[in-house]
């Protein structure tokens, strides 16, 4: 704060009006959700690209995702963030692996992520592969996750904090 003119009151130093700053504002609807898999394990099988499954919507500001076929599809064009996360469970601990997770927007991967793990070493044997992007999306893309493993089978445990899926619009 600085005191302006004469009356001694104070007055914000970003005093938009009277210095020209350009403060973010928008007209639009805010866009948010967050979904996880709280409810049951799912098998995934070495080698088969599977789309992950997040059925329970923790929010949806925009009604934008729909957990009944874990997609998200924006109702604007903008600039969203998006992470894709799973909890991997390897049906045999004492061999080498890697899990990709992939986002695909309209059937194409637009970010992945691969992560290789030496089988046999201490400290458990259960794995949290997140993706993370930013992305120029339109209006009724389709943002899905999906998961590859190779070199093993497993479970995508239920967990919220592992398994779960958010996009946010960028301002």
């Amino acid at each position: 704060m600085r005191k302006g003119g004469n009356e001694g009151q104070s007055i914000p130093w970003f005093n938009n009006q009277s210095e020209g700053v350009n403060l973010i504002t928008s007209n639009t609807t805010s866009s948010a959700f967050r979904a996880a898999n709280i409810t049951a394990q799912q098998p995934i099988t070495d080698g088969n690209l599977t789309k992950v499954s997040y059925p329970n919507e923790e929010f949806d500001i925009g009604n934008e995702y729909s957990p009944n076929v874990s997609t998200f599809i924006p109702q604007e064009n903008a600039i969203y963030s998006i992470t894709g996360s799973v909890f991997f469970i390897p049906a045999n601990a004492a061999i080498n692996y890697r899990i990709s997770v992939f986002i695909l927007v309209n059937n194409v991967e637009r970010a992945r992520i691969d992560s290789f793990f030496i089988g046999g070493i201490a400290g458990g044997v259960n794995h949290t592969v997140s993706v993370n992007t930013i992305l120029q999306l339109q209006a009724s893309d389709q943002v899905e996750v999906f998961i590859l493993a190779g070199g093993i089978s497993g479970i995508i445990q239920f967990d919220d904090e592992g398994t779960h899926f958010e996009a946010a619009r960028v301002p």
